[in-house]
């Protein structure tokens, strides 16, 4: 029969280790960790949404950072009911005053219901307390302005 004896160890360093899938749970992590965001879900989808027919907006909150800091790693928007004709829908998000996006996202009467439109992020960082906007712009030559229209934010946020 073996005898089994606790071992304590002040210092323990290693290359590494492999350990069972099931050993390391909530319990064992401590409080102030500081996991990095990408490694812990969910994380926060900051959205922004118009009820009936697409009107312009400058400076619509779309949300707040609360983590200590992150990084943008999307922006996407679309429609509940698709534009029709040449009306288009011109959409910015901004940090503070400076633009996210490389270019707006531009809803047109190629992008059907419910599809989206994903943005080329230009600035990708963010800190505690930084706000996201949202700006829509209009344009209706001719045509149907979208409906329902949404942009939508996914943040990875490290913990307070």
């Amino acid at each position: 029969m073996q005898r089994l004896e606790t071992v304590h160890i002040d210092t323990l360093s290693m290359t590494a280790v492999a350990l069972p899938s099931s050993c390391v749970s909530n319990a064992q992590v401590v409080a102030g960790a500081n996991i990095d965001a990408e490694k812990v879900g969910p994380q926060p989808r900051y959205l922004y949404a118009q009820d009936g027919v697409a009107s312009e907006v400058t400076g619509q909150c779309i949300g707040v950072i609360r983590g200590t800091a992150g990084t943008i790693e999307e922006i996407i928007a679309g429609a509940r009911v698709a534009a029709v004709g040449a009306a288009t829908v011109r959409i910015k998000v901004k940090k503070g005053a400076t633009d996210v996006l490389s270019t707006a996202l531009v809803l047109s009467s190629s992008l059907a219901a419910y599809a989206v439109a994903e943005g080329t992020l230009s600035v990708t960082a963010v800190a505690h307390d930084d706000v996201l906007t949202a700006q829509i712009d209009t344009v209706t030559s001719t045509g149907t302005l979208p409906s329902g229209v949404f942009v939508q934010a996914m943040v990875y946020e490290d913990a307070l």
